[in-house]
This record gives structure tokens, C-alpha cells and sequence, in this order.
């Protein structure tokens, strides 16, 4: 969790920092275009020769690598036309959007066209590209009403091409200007001389103050947008100076907070010019309307013309224009004109009588010495420089006057009336006269245009220049570098290539070729080797251009034909005829027209036949060749392949000694039928183009390891193997083996389709090849009904393979057997969980079955269809062969699919079997479950999947049935083995204990408590209750059932019953009906020696007295007392009174005192008991009261109570782990 949350902070640091590249990328598209472009050029050229498809090499060839070049241009050029009209739609429906949200966009669209206008004129008018900057820009601004048009229209230029213009509001086309259909509030005229271009924007332009409020930014934003187009227009040095015309007489008349003002205002425009264009203008100053100042006309009256035409004003020095000294010069200067002034005016008062003159005189100079400090001030705050802003050039300051009319105005009068509140005085109009310019016609042509390179570059345009010129230089000599490194890696390279073929060659030379025939070309390697090494010297030497490849230096044109000829030669004459000779050899050893045959003679036609070749056949038959020959040594069989490959594209051969065998060959294989020789090819060509074929292990899925057993796979050889078999020629063939569960991919619906038809359809082409294999092509032709029943034949054989390869395959499904019961419920878990196996294997049986879809039995064209089409015919013979298969999973209306309550069958039995799995006492469970079944209690699973399987079709039948069987089985081995804990436990460790190795089993053991005995062998008693409960269901009638487990050495043993038998004789023997130890018998005195006087018999205190008289039996019974001390004794005293005792003590003295004698059989239920001498000297007869008496016949003499139930526990046989852990306990126990 902590590794997740770290990768999405990191996603998100990431997408944080592209996020800005990421916005820009809708503009990057025509870059990333042309790189891809660029790119895929490169990789034409450069990488195009080496690209490999389908085992060519499409672009090594010139031409291909020309015309696709062509098509990327064209593609290209179709895609900059649509991007461009994508962009240009795209602009004019956001100027469409941008006029509806701005009003002012429309003005701003008409000032640029009034723009493109003017730079159309000045294009047509002036000669030459570099039009922009053939004449010098000046822009001249200034004030509304400051003078500005006055000062340009009577600067003695010539301006006859902008008069002409502005006399019109046509164009030179004689078509309106598009910017005249809105008037704009602002606008700039364009004054085009001789000698420069001067720019006059209106005034209200750099004021902007309009008091319409929905105008407010109109007057902004066409400064700004006026900035923009000189910018764009003269990148390099959009203005070569700036004049600022102020009007001196509303200077001197305004208020000083309005000059304060004022004076920021240009400041402002000044500043946003030089900001927007990147450079730093010179600055000329004209303090225009001078003539309005009292007194101008009566001091400048008589001066002549050249001192009108000369200027009037001080020009700055250059080294002083940068910084604020330029204001000292002109405060020096301008007290020097004052000087001179009042110089002047003393002097002119004595020649001017007029009183009015005289006042209007002095009061001139009074008005130039006044205005003195706030000109200053005023120019100061406009130009003063300071560290936050580019500083403009100050060149000058230059006082005019262009018309003399007006009233003059006189500012201390004015003051003076203010001042003491008395009217103002009537100023008189200048009198109206033809108007003269004063000090304007030297300013432009003296002054300001001979310093028109004064401006300064743009500096973001100059630092790019000098960046573009720094590349360019670095570009350049690199380029001469890559030139010269470039002609002197050609010829070493050549050099290294010529002596590379010369080397190989010399090596070839003393090569010494083996003349021996070797089947696989290996002895041929090392000369091989050398010529071929040779020869990739020049490895394309054939495409190559001699003057242009390699600068004119490749060599490959004269060397390399030569060392390819001599490299063709030897594949043609040692290396082709050698691998032929080689495929001679492996198909003299294959079996009689065999497939191997056909295919060898193939692959020998193609290594003879040039024009006739495929090349793939060759290849793939050498190179398991050659991996059979050369297994470890990889290195051989790249390099044999490669010469090989060179050789099937470029090298034919003769073989005349191999003719007549090639003529034997064919006659052999012609015995083979042409359907069959042609599906043969067929089966062979789609192996090869059919890489993968139909695995049912991958159709069911990773489930399949769990539910079903695996096949050994064949080993492979060197020979083209078959991928499966067809039911005409090779179904009885000894010696084929099919891998198991692998379907050939043409023996399956794709193959059908997109394989088989279109191959059956040209199968004509198909029999040529093969008839070309047998030397037949000549002679041999079909008809159209030949083809056809060639075509009919061969979807026969094809129909039976189909149908044969999948029943084996299915047929080879087998279930995996049961290894235990949780092996059971993971296997049924598997067949009826989530991954849905048997559906898996139906479906793919149905998609493989079912190649067209199915047609309803009522439609009329479905016989139609049939009839005209024997693939679909064909395709109805599979369908109908896996019919009962597929229709388990077709449901009916409401109704599921059959297949799908064979899975609840499977799930119940799985629930049975976890049920069995999950119990606490998994042996008791599987005991208790096995004993319901014997008794046929309660639900079975096992029996319903058993029933239903033998509903099913193969293979299905066989798999289900095969389940129910082995869940019984494993049942039945956990129950068997449950059972035997029990028996152990419950019946052999109490005989153990008690009875084993205790008379009367064992004659010489001590003797068995009766109460154990009786515990044991009585009825209801410990073996009788084990069998009635346990053994009867297991042995009386379901031996069979047991037998069936001998496949796992769990079956019950085979002396079981018997011992079980005795078991029930024993207590027949020595039990009552009740239940009690209950043995009546008699005993009758047969004959007493004579040496012997008389014999007594006491058994358990019943005597039987006998001395030569009569004899009568009497009738005993045993026990008579259950004491410990009860014994039993014969005494016999003999004539000379002599007495001899035979005694016997214990509750078994009865039978350890009969044992003491001689018992001889007499009959049935009766024996004669001797004693004495020879065992004669006392006889008795004994009779029981049946045959079957421990007196007479001791059924405890053939018991044997085996210590395990099972089979496996005998000696000599495998134990299980737990038998094993129960066998030695009971040694243990057994042990002394």
C-alpha cells in the first residue's frame, strides 16, 4: 500500500511539472510533425536498407526508398493544407468571437489593415527587398493642437507621394481602402519624402482621454497595437529618432500642476515606445507655436530669410545625450540666449518709437526669462532619466513657428490681472499676412535625418542575430569539419575494405578445398568463409551511386562483382551440389514412397530449380539437419545458414549425377494416389504456415493439469514430422505417434476456413508443384471435372482426419486418479468452479464443430445451400459427428443446458466429498459414509453422477463415470483404513492382550481367563460385535466392490473370512445360546489294563470311577465351576497298589488334562481318550453333543486372528505409514 501511495505522489510530481509543457502541446503539433517527418526521412534512408519483412528487405532497393520518400511529402503537403485551413478557420472564428466580446477589436482590425495599406505602398514605391529600411523612420508626436502636421507639411520636404495619398481615399488600384469602412477616432498619417519616412499619430493617440467611457481603452490599445506593428515591422530598428513637438504657448499659459501632468503623460508614451520596441531612441525636442509669445513678431520683424531658415535652438552634445547633462548644456545655453536677448533689445529700443512695440518687445524677452524655469522642469520630467527605465537620447531642443496667426498670449499680465483682480487686457490678433516659417526647414534635413543612425538596435533582435550568427558560425565549421572528417572516414574506410578482400581472398587462395562429398557442406566452411567474408566488403555495392557513395571513394562497383562471382561460383559447383547429395542420402533411407521421400525430393528439385525455388523448404530442412549433425555447436549452423540463404536467392546449380535416381525417385512416389499426394502437401504446407496448433490443454485451461493425465510426447528427429494423421493412408501405418491432446491447426474451424477452402480450391496448383517434383508438369493436366472430383476426394480425406484426430484426442482425456479425498474435492471443485473446464472443452469442441452458423432445418435453402456448396456439406458431416457434444450446452426456452445440470450433479458430489473432508474425524466419516451406501441409507452423490454419466456421450461418459468411481474409491480405502484402526484397536489389541499368547490358542501359554475368553468369542462379544457392526456389510455382499481396490493394495485380505468362519465355529462350540461357556459332553470307560486295578477321573469334581466292571457313559459338562481352582485329574492304581496321577489345574485343566493324553477320532462327535503306557493303560470314549465340540474336533486349532484387515499389511507387502505405526505398537505389546 505505502509503495502505491509513493508511485501516485510521484505521478503527481510529475504531471505537476509537465502540466505547463503539456498546454503548449496543441501549438507544438506542426513541430512534432515536422521532427516526425524528419524522423521517418532518417529512418528511410538510413535505417530503410536494414528493416526485414517476411525474410526481405523491402527499402534495400533504391526505388522503393524514392517513392516512399514521395509519398511522405505528399502526405505532408495534404497535411500542412488542412492544418493551415484548420488555423485559418480557427483564427477568424476567434476574431468573430473576439469582435463580439471586444468592441474595440474592430478598430484595432481597421488600424492594421490601414497599416498593411501603407507598407503595400511603400513596397510598390520603393525598389528592392530590404524596402523597410531603405529610408529612415521618425515618429512625430505630440499634443492635440501642438502643431505636429503643420510642423512635417511646412518643413520644406517634398512630400508629393503621401500628398497624393491623403488626397484620395483610394488606393493606387483605384479600389477603397478596407480600413475606410470605420472611421477610426485616431488616426496616423504617414509622410513618405525622399529622404525618410515620418509618422504623425494623432494626438489624442498619446493622451488618451477620451471622456466616452465605453472608449476608455480604445486610445491604449492602439498605441499599444501601433507599438506592436513598428516592432514586427522593423524587427531590427523600428524608429531611428522621435521628435516631440510641445506647444510653448500652452506651456507658459498652463497652471504648473497641468504641466505636471502633461508632462507625465509623454513621459509615459515615451517610456511604453522604447520598452515595447527593445532600443533607445534620440529624442528631438520642438517647442512649437513660438510666434504666440507677445512680443515674437515685433523682435524677429525684420530678420531675413536665411536667419528664418536657420535654427533656432541648441543641438546636445553626443557624449551628453545618455545621461541628465544635456539639462545643464541647455540651462547654460539657454541663459546664454537670454543674454543675448536683452542684449538685443536695449540696442532696438532706440530705433522703435511706437510705444506698443517698445512694451511688446521687452515684454518678449520678460516672457522667455519667465518661462525659463518651467520649460525646464517641464522638459526635465518628460526626459529625465532615471535607474528604473531606458533612457531616451536627448539631441535637442528647437524652438519654431510655422504660422504666425493667433493671440498671442502674455502669462504675466494674465497673473498680474488675476493677481489684483482686475480686468484682463484685450490682447490684439496677429494681423493676417501670408505666413512664414521660422527656424523648421534646416531642423529635418541639417539636423535630425543626418543623425538617423543614431537609434540604437533592437536589443532582444540584436542578441538573436548575433546567437543565429554564432550558430551559423558553429554550423558552418562544423559542417567543413564533418566534410573533411567525412572524405577522410571514406577512404579509410574503403582502404580497410580493400584490404579486407584482399585478405579474404589471399586466405581463400591457400585454403585447401576438401574433395570429399560431405551430406551437410561442413568440410566446405572455411573456404566459404573467407570468399564470403570477402565479399561483405562491399555488401551493396549494386545499389550504390559511384560519384555520390561515400564522396566519390567507394570501390565496391569494380571489387565487389568480382569477389561475388567467384563467391557464386563456389556455392554453385561445391556447396549446392554437396547439401543435395546430403538430402540424396537421407531419402535413400526412408521407407517406401513414404512422406520423407516426397518432401526430400522436394527440397532437391528446389536446391536444382532456380526459377522453380522455395526457399523456406530448403532452410527448414537443412536446419534440422544440421541441429541433428552439429547439436552443441551453434556457430557451424548460423554460419552453413547464412551461406545457404545467399544461395537460394542468388545461386543456381547442375546435377546431371543425380538424374537417373531423381528418375527412380518419381517413379516411386507416382504409385502414391494424387489425392493423397496432394493432402500430404497440404498438411505439410499448413504445418509450416500454421506456427501454432490447437492445444486442448490451453482450450481447458490451467484447470487441466488438475483434472486430467498427461501423455508422453514423441521424441522429435531431424524429418519434417506430420502433425497429425488422416484416416485413408496412415490410420494402420505402424510407427506414427500422435502428440497427445495437439490438434494440427488446419483440422480446425479457422483452418477450415481460412485455410483448407482456399488451398482445396487451388489444389490444381498444389498437383502442379508435386507434378513438378515428379518431372511431370509437361505431361500432366487436369480438367475442370478432374479438379473437381480431385477437390472432392481430397475434403473426404480431410473430413475423416478431422473427424479421427479430435475423437483420438478426446479419447486420450483421462481423469486423474483420486489420490485421497482431498485430492477428490479439489479435482471436483475444479470441475465445477469458476473456471468451468468441461464447458471450456464443449465450447471448444462446438467453435470447432459448428463452422458455419447453424441454419434452421425448416428453411428451404438450407439443402439448397448444401448442394452448391460441398464445403458446407463438408462442414454438416463434422457438425453431425460432434452433435450429441455440443447440444449439452444449448438451452430451451426456460430449460438450462444440459451441461449445466451435469455441473450441479458435480457440485453435489463435491459437497459430499468436502462434507466427508471437513468432518472432525475424517476416517469415522468416511466409515460412517461408506456403511450408509452398503446399507443404501440416505442421499449418494456418487451413484446419481454414475447414472448420469451413462446418459452422456464419449468422452464425457467415460470421464464422469470415471469420477463417481474413483470418489467411491477413495472413500472406501479412508474407510478401509479407519476400519483397521478400529479393528486394531477395538478387537487385535484386546486378543493381543488377553488371549494371543494364552491357552488354549497356545498349548504352552498360560491360561486365558474365561471371562476374557468369553468377552472375546461369546456371542454379542468383542469379535462378534465388531463383525455384526462393521465386517458383515463389507464381507457378505460387497467382496466385489472391495476387490476393485487392489489397485491401490487396500483390499480386505483373502483369509479373512475364513478366519471370521472359525471364528463363529468356535463360538459355536463353546457358547450356549445364552451366551454363557456351556461345553456338555460324556465320557464312558472303554477297558483298564489288567496290570491296573482301578482309575479315577475327576473333572472339575465330577468323578468317574472304573475298576473292570461294566462301564456306563456319564454324562459332564464344562466348566463345572468357574473357581481358579478348579482342576481336573486322572489316578490310576495299579494291582500292586501302586498309585500314578495325571492332573491338570485351572479353568482350562479340562482340555490341558485331555491334551495329556491321546485323543484318536471314532467318530463325528466322538474320539478315544488313552492314558498310561503307550497310551493304553486307561481308555475312554468321549463324545460331544455335535460335531462340532471343542472335545472331539478343536475348532481353536486352526485360529489364526490376523493382526491387519487389509491386503498390504501381510508380510513382505508395502505398510502404510499408520499400519506401520500400528504393527509396532503391537510388537511392543507383544514383547516380553
Amino acid at each position: 500500500m505505502q509503495f502505491i501511495l509513493l508511485l501516485l505522489s510521484k505521478m503527481r510530481y510529475y504531471l505537476r511539472i509537465l502540466k505547463p509543457a503539456l498546454k503548449h502541446l496543441k501549438n507544438s503539433i506542426p513541430v512534432l510533425v515536422f521532427i516526425g517527418f524528419i524522423a521517418l526521412l532518417v529512418g528511410i534512408w538510413w535505417l530503410g536498407p536494414k528493416w526485414e519483412w517476411d525474410e526481405t528487405y523491402p527499402l534495400q532497393p533504391l526505388m522503393p526508398r524514392i517513392l516512399f520518400t514521395v509519398v511522405l511529402f505528399l502526405i505532408a503537403a495534404v497535411f500542412f493544407v488542412f492544418y493551415s485551413q484548420k488555423r485559418l478557420k480557427a483564427s477568424e472564428e476567434a476574431r468573430l468571437n473576439d469582435e463580439e466580446k471586444d468592441p474595440i477589436t474592430p478598430y484595432i482590425e481597421a488600424q492594421n489593415s490601414r497599416f498593411s495599406d501603407s507598407m503595400l505602398l511603400l513596397k510598390k514605391n520603393l525598389e528592392g527587398h530590404d524596402y523597410i529600411y531603405k529610408l529612415p523612420w521618425f515618429l512625430v508626436i505630440g499634443g492635440k493642437g501642438a502643431g505636429k502636421t503643420s510642423l512635417v507639411n511646412r518643413s520644406g520636404q517634398h512630400f508629393s507621394f503621401t500628398t497624393a495619398t491623403k488626397a484620395s481615399s483610394k488606393n493606387e488600384t483605384g479600389i477603397r481602402r478596407r480600413s475606410d469602412t470605420l472611421d477610426l477616432p485616431y488616426d496616423i498619417d504617414w509622410w513618405m519624402s525622399n529622404e525618410a519616412i515620418l509618422i504623425d499619430p494623432d494626438g489624442g493617440l498619446l493622451l488618451q482621454q477620451d471622456s466616452d467611457e465605453k472608449k476608455a481603452d480604445l486610445a491604449p490599445k492602439l498605441w499599444q497595437n501601433f507599438i506592436h506593428f513598428l516592432a514586427k515591422t522593423r524587427t531590427r530598428r523600428p524608429l531611428n529618432g522621435v521628435v516631440l513637438v510641445v506647444d510653448l504657448a500652452c506651456l507658459v499659459n498652463q497652471k504648473p500642476s497641468d504641466r505636471k501632468a502633461y508632462a507625465g503623460i509623454l513621459r509615459a508614451r515615451l517610456r511604453e515606445l522604447m520598452e515595447g520596441l527593445g532600443t533607445q531612441l534620440p529624442v528631438y525636442i520642438v517647442l512649437s507655436k513660438f510666434d504666440l509669445i507677445k512680443g515674437f513678431d515685433v523682435y524677429f520683424r525684420g530678420i531675413k530669410k536665411s536667419q528664418r531658415d536657420d535654427i533656432f535652438g541648441i543641438t546636445f552634445k553626443l557624449e551628453q545625450s545618455n545621461s541628465n547633462q544635456w539639462l545643464d548644456e541647455l540651462d547654460n545655453w539657454y541663459n546664454q540666449l537670454l543674454k543675448m536677448l536683452n542684449d538685443h533689445v536695449f540696442d532696438s529700443m532706440s530705433s522703435i518709437t511706437v510705444l506698443e512695440d517698445r512694451e511688446s518687445l521687452f515684454a518678449f524677452v520678460r516672457q522667455l526669462v519667465g518661462i525659463k524655469e518651467g520649460l525646464q522642469e517641464c522638459l526635465a520630467d518628460i526626459l529625465e532619466s532615471d535607474r528604473f527605465s531606458t533612457p531616451a537620447q536627448v539631441r535637442g531642443v528647437y524652438f519654431s513657428s510655422v504660422f504666425q496667426h493667433g493671440i498671442p498670449v502674455n502669462p504675466f499680465l494674465e497673473s498680474s490681472a488675476r493677481n489684483y483682480k482686475v480686468p484682463l487686457p484685450v490682447s490684439s490678433a496677429l494681423p493676417t499676412m501670408q505666413a512664414a516659417t521660422y527656424f523648421v526647414k534646416p531642423l529635418f534635413s541639417q539636423i535630425i535625418y543626418p543623425e538617423s543612425g543614431l537609434a540604437a538596435d533592437n536589443k532582444k533582435v540584436v542578441k538573436q542575430k548575433r546567437t543565429i550568427s554564432r550558430i551559423g558560425a558553429v554550423v558552418a565549421g562544423m559542417g567543413a569539419i564533418i566534410m573533411v572528417a567525412g572524405f577522410h572516414f571514406y577512404y579509410k574506410e574503403n582502404r580497410v575494405a580493400v584490404e579486407q578482400v584482399l585478405t579474404a581472398v589471399n586466405d581463400y587462395r591457400d585454403d585447401v578445398v576438401d574433395e570429399r562429398i560431405d551430406e551437410t557442406g561442413r568440410n566446405l566452411l572455411p573456404p566459404l568463409n573467407h570468399i564470403h567474408q570477402a565479399s561483405l566488403a562491399f555488401p551493396d555495392y549494386s545499389e550504390r551511386l559511384p560519384l555520390i557513395s561515400d564522396f566519390g571513394l567507394y570501390q565496391g562497383k569494380t571489387i565487389g562483382l568480382e569477389v561475388e562471382e567467384i563467391y557464386q561460383q563456389f556455392l554453385s559447383k561445391r556447396f549446392l551440389p554437396s547439401i543435395a547429395a546430403g538430402v540424396v542420402e537421407q531419402m535413400n533411407a526412408t521407407g517406401y514412397a513414404s512422406d520423407e521421400k516426397l518432401m526430400g525430393l522436394r527440397v532437391y528439385r528446389m536446391i536444382e530449380d532456380k526459377d522453380n525455388r522455395r526457399k523456406k523448404v530448403v532452410t527448414e530442412w537443412m536446419e534440422k539437419l544440421w541441429q541433428s549433425r552439429f547439436p552443441e555447436n551453434l556457430d557451424v549452423q548460423k554460419q552453413l545458414m547464412v551461406h545457404l540463404d545467399y544461395a537460394m536467392d542468388h545461386v543456381g546449380t547442375d546435377l546431371p549425377e543425380f538424374g537417373r535416381w531423381v528418375r527412380d525417385t518419381q517413379t516411386e512416389l507416382l504409385t502414391i494416389p494424387m489425392p493423397d499426394r496432394v493432402y500430404r502437401t497440404l498438411k505439410q504446407n499448413a504445418a509450416i504456415e500454421f506456427s501454432t496448433p490447437l492445444d486442448i490443454r490451453r482450450e481447458i485451461g490451467p484447470a487441466f493439469d488438475v483434472i486430467y493425465k498427461h501423455e508422453k510426447e514423441r521424441k522429435p528427429n531431424f524429418l519434417p514430422s506430420k502433425t497429425a494423421s488422416f484416416q485413408a493412408t496412415e490410420a494402420n501405418t505402424p510407427g506414427i505417434d500422435h502428440q497427445a491432446y495437439i490438434i494440427d491447426a488446419m483440422l480446425t474451424a479457422p483452418g477450415f476456413k481460412d485455410y483448407f477452402i482456399d488451398q482445396n480450391e487451388n489444389v490444381a496448383d498444389l498437383a502442379m508443384i508435386d507434378t513438378w517434383v515428379l518431372g511431370m508438369r509437361e505431361v500432366l493436366d487436369y480438367s475442370d471435372e478432374d479438379k473437381k472430383e480431385l477437390r472432392q476426394k481430397i475434403r473426404e480425406l480431410y473430413i475423416a482426419d478431422y473427424i479421427n484426430t479430435w475423437n483420438q484426442s478426446l479419447k486420450k482425456l483421462d481423469i486423474n486418479d483420486f489420490e485421497s479425498i482431498a485430492h477428490a474435492v479439489k479435482i471436483l471443485d475444479t470441475l465445477s468452479g469458476a473456471t468451468t473446464p468441461l464447458q471450456r472443452l464443449l465450447k471448444s469442441i462446438k467453435k470447432n464443430s459448428t463452422i458455419y452458423a447453424i441454419a434452421s432445418e425448416k428453411n428451404n435453402d438450407v439443402n439448397t445451400i448444401l448442394q452448391k456448396d460441398p464445403n458446407r456439406k463438408a462442414a454438416k458431416e463434422i457438425q453431425k459427428s460432434f452433435a450429441q457434444l455440443t447440444k449439452l450446452l444449448d438451452s430451451k426456452d426456460d430449460n438450462p443446458a444440459y451441461i449445466d445440470e451435469v455441473l450441479k450433479s458435480i457440485t453435489s458430489l463435491h459437497n459430499y466429498m468436502e462434507e466427508i473432508q471437513e468432518a472432525s474425524n475424517l476416517g469415522q466419516k468416511a466409515l460412517s459414509v461408506a456403511y450408509d451406501r452398503f446399507s443404501l441409507k440416505g442421499s449418494d452423490p456418487i451413484s446419481i453422477l454414475n447414472r448420469v454419466a451413462n446418459g452422456l456421450p464419449e468422452p464425457l461418459n467415460r470421464q464422469l463415470a470415471k469420477v463417481s468411481e474413483e470418489s467411491w474409491r477413495v472413500i472406501l480405502i479412508q474407510a478401509l483404513q479407519e476400519l483397521e484402526r478400529k479393528w486394531d484397536k477395538d478387537v487385535y489389541s484386546f486378543y493381543q492382550q488377553h488371549l494371543q499368547n494364552r491357552y488354549p490358542i497356545i498349548s504352552q501359554g498360560k491360561d486365558a481367563s474365561l471371562t476374557d475368553f468369553t468377552r472375546f468369542f461369546a456371542p454379542d462379544g468383542i469379535l462378534d460385535t465388531f463383525y455384526k457392526e462393521y465386517l458383515s456389510l463389507f464381507m457378505s455382499s460387497n467382496l466385489d466392490v472391495l476387490s476393485t481396490q487392489e489397485r491401490q493394495g487396500l483390499q480386505i485380505r483373502a483369509d479373512l473370512a475364513q478366519q471370521i468362519e472359525q471364528a463363529k465355529r468356535i463360538q459355536d462350540a463353546y457358547f450356549s445360546n445364552q451366551g454363557a461357556l456351556h461345553v456338555p459332553f460324556s465320557i464312558e470307560p472303554i477297558r483298564l489294563s489288567g496290570s491296573q486295578r482301578k482309575s479315577v477321573l475327576n473333572i472339575d469334581g465330577q468323578i468317574i470311577s472304573y475298576d473292570h466292571g461294566p462301564a456306563y457313559p456319564v454324562d459332564l459338562l464344562w466348566p463345572n465351576s468357574l473357581q481358579s481352582r478348579a482342576e481336573s485329574k486322572l489316578i490310576v492304581v495299579s494291582s500292586t497298589g501302586n498309585t500314578k496321577e495325571t492332573r491338570s489345574r485351572g479353568a482350562w485343566s479340562l482340555f490341558r488334562l485331555l491334551d495329556k493324553g491321546y485323543i484318536r477320532p471314532a467318530s463325528n462327535n466322538s474320539a478315544t481318550l488313552g492314558f498310561g503306557a503307550r497310551n493304553r493303560a486307561m481308555l475312554y470314549r468321549i463324545r460331544g453333543s455335535g460335531s462340532n465340540n471343542p472335545l472331539t474336533n478343536n475348532p481353536l486349532a486352526d485360529f489364526i486372528l490376523p493382526r491387519y484387515l487389509l491386503q498390504q499389511s501381510q508380510p513382505g507387502e508395502e505398510l502404510s505409514e499408520d499400519t506401520q505405526s500400528l504393527e509396532s505398537a503391537s510388537e511392543l505389546q507383544s514383547s516380553p
